[in-house]
């Protein structure tokens, strides 16, 4: 009996504890994750996806409260690692991008997905490559976590990528070093 307990046990406090972010829609397949990923990076790279604008395509996929996080970006920036977003919303997002878009070359032209995941029914887990940032000598390699809503939009997003690779080819590195 003890036995039968003990092994109905994680199923019963798994229905048990709710989720922190409540009732989550289910991705349903690695398909569901890498169109969602497809449609993030037709935003940053300001291209249409399926005829839609990238703001409409925005509209879709990401949170009007989205916040994105990376020590990444903020090490590139040299600002203090202090676990404060990127962006604070989904427009903030799209101001940041916009700008990126503008510089030369743009640094998202060339990125490469390598590998989608469904990490959880509402997380996703992306790796990706970025062949050609400033001088384009180190490619850089980064990962990426996307957290849907109830509504199956992306509400939170933690990224870390090579900032050293991405620091040489932008001359950073011989800010730091020469």
């Amino acid at each position: 009996m003890k036995l039968v307990i003990l092994a109905l046990l994680p199923i019963t406090l798994a229905a048990a504890s709710p989720s922190q972010y409540g009732s989550q829609p289910s991705l349903g397949s690695k398909h569901d994750a890498a169109e969602i990923v497809q449609k993030y990076v037709s935003v940053l790279q300001q291209k249409e996806y399926n005829g839609k604008k990238p703001s409409e395509t925005a509209e879709e996929i990401i949170a009007p409260n989205y916040q994105d996080f990376s020590d990444s970006v903020h090490s590139t920036l040299k600002q203090e690692l202090n676990g404060q977003p990127l962006s604070r919303d989904r427009t903030q997002f799209l101001e940041n991008v916009a700008t990126n878009s503008k510089k030369s070359p743009p640094p998202f032209a060339q990125l490469e997905s390598t590998n989608v995941l469904c990490a959880e029914d509402n997380v996703i887990f992306w790796s990706w490559r970025l062949a050609a940032v400033g001088s384009g000598k180190y490619p850089v390699k980064g990962t990426q976590l996307f957290y849907l809503d109830d509504h199956g939009q992306i509400y939170k997003s933690e990224f870390e990528f090579n900032s050293l690779a991405w620091g040489a080819d932008t001359g950073q590195v011989n800010a730091y070093c020469g």
